[in-house]
């Protein structure tokens, strides 16, 4: 789908982190920075012949709470997050060194042990990436990920090679504790809604609560090199 003027506005204003896009928002007007996205968009017909996308609906951020994050660390494994990212968040899942984006560069997956994020480092833009993915890289968009039931879900057996016997016992008593997928379909519309955004925000939370502060040498000699650099 295509960005929403917002969004390319969202980029030229603020960069993109752990990239060499740098942030314009003490260098151009607002005026400049509209006028800029204008400008982009003339570079491709496909804004003239496709509508962009419907921007999601983001509600009220649930507080932040140790319950929270560890349903969110049971999503990371259920959603297999940890194949790409790692099981600790620092990229180096199995599959990272294989990943390519759409040119076909080789493209490694984002270290959340940084903080940093290409759709925004707060928290409403943590859940905005979740739910729609990020065009031109391999992250999909998980908005359909959050609805599964608890007899729905089959636990790979690389699982074990990423995490200890605790956590997938952990995991696996989570998964005892919710709904079955058809408690789901029988709940309302908006029960629905409530549950799928109670997990995509607990995903959130475990992402953030990753991030560790960055040391001198990688503040130095790491910090804002291109995402695409084949190393």
């Amino acid at each position: 789908m295509l960005p929403t003027d917002e969004d390319l506005y969202r980029t030229v204003t603020f960069g993109i982190p752990t990239t060499t896009m740098p942030p314009f928002v003490d260098v151009l007007t607002e005026r400049e920075r509209r006028d800029v996205v204008a400008y982009i968009k003339s570079f491709s017909n496909n804004f003239e012949t496709m509508p962009p996308a419907e921007p999601i609906t983001i509600g009220e951020e649930p507080e932040a709470t140790a319950q929270s994050i560890a349903e969110g660390k049971s999503i990371y494994m259920i959603n297999a997050c940890w194949t790409c990212h790692g099981s600790t968040g620092k990229g180096a899942g199995e599959a990272a060194s294989s990943l390519k984006d759409v040119w076909g560069q080789k493209i490694r997956p984002v270290d959340f042990t940084l903080g940093k994020y290409k759709g925004g480092n707060d928290n409403r833009s943590i859940f905005r990436t979740i739910n729609t993915g990020l065009t031109g890289t391999p992250m999909p968009s998980y908005a359909e990920s959050f609805s599964y039931g608890s007899d729905s879900v089959h636990l790979p057996p690389t699982l074990s090679k990423a995490y200890a016997d605790v956590e997938i016992a952990q995991l696996r008593a989570y998964l005892q504790s919710q709904p079955t997928q058809e408690e789901i379909s029988n709940m309302p519309d908006s029960a629905k809604v409530s549950l799928t955004d109670r997990r995509a925000w607990a995903l959130v939370h475990y992402v953030n609560s990753l991030s560790r502060e960055p040391g001198l040498w990688h503040r130095l000699f790491v910090e804002d090199t291109e995402v695409t650099n084949d190393r």
